[in-house]
């Protein structure tokens, strides 16, 4: 099976300019995804942009296996989602599946790549999560209801320890892993059989404001020194 990484990096983010090639930690912020797929078994590394200046910082710093792609602009403003830019790099560059790395969660490691990719032949699609043993209420105010109501448990009932809880996973939005055929099929990263690969608790924080890249940049020290 050729396997492919796909790295999405458009410019134009508002909350944190730039917010892509900013430096994290030593290095701009796409580069941490980056270098653990260069590492994988993955065999190629393409980094998606809309900016030429983007591509050109990022990807000269590779010497083999990480080549750019260019995305039109129309597939790079803020209502876009992810779908359409993996349908067009589909399009143009030949895979049996891709596993599109998101620069905004900077935890994700090689041994992850590698054994989300190791369990793939059993999927369609697969993404990333972490599982929780947590409380879960729907939200109230006025926006929604006005009673929350609990949405895994049953509060007259209330466990002991939250480890006996049925757990439920939350995306962390580290990556997606789909089959070509699936692609095309659903137009869209997740469809058929879908799999689920576990990841641990820091992993939960994406980088979308200031406070997450705080939040993301002090672990990040903290892991790495």
């Amino acid at each position: 099976m050729k396997t492919v990484a796909l790295v999405p990096i458009r410019s134009g983010s508002k909350e944190i300019p730039d917010k892509n090639i900013k430096d994290m930690c030593g290095k701009p912020l796409a580069c941490w995804v980056i270098d653990a797929a260069v590492k994988s078994t993955v065999d190629s590394v393409w980094v998606s942009s809309d900016s030429r200046e983007y591509l050109d910082l990022i990807c000269s710093r590779y010497s083999d296996k990480v080549f750019p792609f260019h995305r039109p602009a129309e597939l790079a403003t803020d209502d876009i989602h992810l779908d359409p830019t993996i349908l067009n790099f589909a399009e143009k560059i030949q895979f049996d599946a891709v596993i599109t790395l998101q620069a905004t969660n900077p935890f994700t490691e090689t041994t992850d790549i590698n054994g989300a990719l190791n369990r793939i032949e059993a999927y369609d699609s697969m993404l990333s999560a972490v599982r929780h043993y947590r409380f879960a209420w729907t939200a109230s105010g006025e926006a929604y209801s006005n009673y929350g109501k609990p949405v895994n448990y049953d509060y007259l009932k209330r466990p002991n320890r939250q480890s006996h809880m049925e757990p439920f996973h939350i995306e962390n939005g580290a990556f997606y892993i789909t089959k070509r055929d699936t692609l095309f099929k659903y137009k869209n990263r997740l469809g058929g059989n879908i799999g689920i690969y576990n990841m641990p608790k820091h992993t939960l924080t994406e980088i979308d404001s200031e406070e997450d890249w705080k939040a993301v940049e002090k672990t990040l020290a903290y892991l790495v020194s």
